[in-house]
C-alpha cells in the first residue's frame, strides 16, 4: 500500500550553480524568507572569482563563521528550464548535480554535470523511476537515495561515469512517510513522520549510520525538536554544522567535532522568507544553497557570507539593493 503524503509533503528538488560547494521534499513545515542582503550575480555571491574561500596557510579554505550573517543572494539559472523546485545536492567538487525536476510533466530525478565552477551545467540525465524526488548523492558519487512513494531507495553504480542500477528500498524505513534525506560522508540524515506505532505524528530529523550504500538504524535528533517539526536537514560533511527548517524559517545549529548533541538552534533571521528551505552547504560554511518562492516562483537560490568584509563590488555586476541577477 503506497504512503500518502500530507498536503505539506512537497517532494521537487533544485540544483544551483556556482560557488563552493554545500532531497521530493520531507515531510514536515515550508516556508519564505526576507531579503539577505544585497540579490547579486555569481561572481559577487561568491562564485569561482570572489574573494571568498582564498585559503589558509595549511592550504585549505579559509571557513566563515555561522555567526556572521549571509550578506548576498543569487538566483541561479542553469538548471532553470524547467525550474527545479524543493531539494537538490551537489558532489564535493560542486560539478555534479542531483535534483528533481518535470521536464515532460513527470516529476523524476536528474544528474547533470558541469566542467568548472564557473561553466553552466550540462544536459540532464534522468537516473531514477518517474515520481521519485528529493535526492542525495554520496560524497563517492555512486549512491544516490532518493524518496518515492514515502519510503527512501537507493540506486547505485560502480563508477562515476557508469549507469546506475535498479532501486533498493532501504531497511531504515517505518510505516509513516521519510523524505529529504541528505547523505554526509558517514551519515544518512532524512525527516520522518513516524509513531512508536507508526504513522501521523509531527515530522522530525533522524539521523543512521551510512556505510556502503547501506543505511542502519535511525535515531531521532531529539535535541533538535521544535514543536511544528523540521525538515530539510542541511549538515556540512564534518556534521559541525546543521541547517535545517522549522515552521517558516530556517534555523542553524552547531557541535564540536561532528559527534555528540546539537546545540540550541538560532534563526537564520537573514533568510527570512516563509519559502527559503536549506538545500546545500558549502564545506568552509561560506555558502548556502537553497530553494525559495520568494519572487513568486519556485528558484534556486545561493546565500554566500564571507570570512572578512568583502570591498566594493566590480563594476559590471548590479549595485546594492537591486533584483537578483540569474546565475549560470
Amino acid at each position: 500500500m503506497r504512503k500518502r503524503f500530507p498536503t505539506s509533503f512537497g517532494i521537487i528538488l533544485a540544483v544551483f550553480a556556482a560557488g563552493e560547494a554545500c532531497v521530493g521534499e520531507e515531510p514536515g513545515p515550508g516556508g519564505n524568507v526576507a531579503d539577505a542582503g544585497n540579490e547579486t550575480s555569481a561572481v559577487e555571491s561568491g562564485g569561482p572569482d570572489a574573494p571568498v574561500d582564498a585559503g589558509t596557510s595549511d592550504g585549505g579554505p579559509k571557513k566563515c563563521s555561522v555567526t556572521r550573517p549571509f550578506a548576498n543572494v543569487a538566483v541561479i539559472d542553469s538548471l532553470l528550464t524547467p525550474a527545479p523546485g524543493n531539494r537538490m545536492q551537489l558532489s564535493p567538487d560542486e560539478l555534479t548535480a542531483v535534483f528533481q525536476s518535470s521536464p515532460a510533466g513527470t516529476s523524476s530525478i536528474y544528474l547533470a554535470k558541469r566542467t568548472s565552477l564557473s561553466a553552466p551545467f550540462g544536459s540532464r540525465t534522468q537516473i531514477g523511476p518517474n515520481s521519485a524526488g528529493a535526492p542525495t548523492i554520496s560524497t563517492d558519487q555512486l549512491t544516490v537515495i532518493y524518496t518515492a512513494n514515502g519510503d527512501l531507495e537507493r540506486i547505485t553504480r560502480n563508477d562515476v561515469n557508469g549507469q546506475f542500477g535498479g532501486p533498493t528500498v532501504l531497511t531504515v524505513n517505518s510505516a509513516a512517510n521519510e523524505g529529504g534525506a541528505h547523505l554526509t560522508a558517514k551519515s544518512l540524515y532524512f525527516s520522518s513522520r513516524r509513531l512508536p506505532d507508526g504513522g501521523s505524528g509531527t515530522a522530525h530529523l533522524y539521523r543512521a549510520d551510512f556505510a556502503a550504500g547501506v543505511a542502519t538504524t535511525a535515531f531521532e535528533l531529539s535535541e533538535l525538536e521544535t514543536t511544528v517539526g523540521e525538515s530539510d536537514p542541511t549538515p556540512n560533511d564534518e556534521e559541525t554544522v546543521m541547517y535545517f527548517r522549522s515552521g517558516t524559517s530556517i534555523y542553524v545549529s552547531t557541535r564540536t567535532g561532528g559527534t555528540g548533541p546539537w546545540g540550541a538552534p538560532t534563526t537564520v533571521s537573514e533568510l527570512g522568507d516563509p519559502s527559503d528551505e536549506p538545500a546545500w552547504l558549502s564545506a568552509a560554511l561560506c555558502r548556502l544553497y537553497f530553494i525559495s518562492s520568494r519572487t513568486g516562483t519556485r528558484q534556486p537560490y545561493l546565500a554566500v557570507r564571507s570570512p572578512e568584509p568583502l570591498g566594493p563590488p566590480p563594476s559590471r555586476f548590479r549595485a546594492s539593493g537591486s533584483a537578483a541577477a540569474p546565475l549560470s
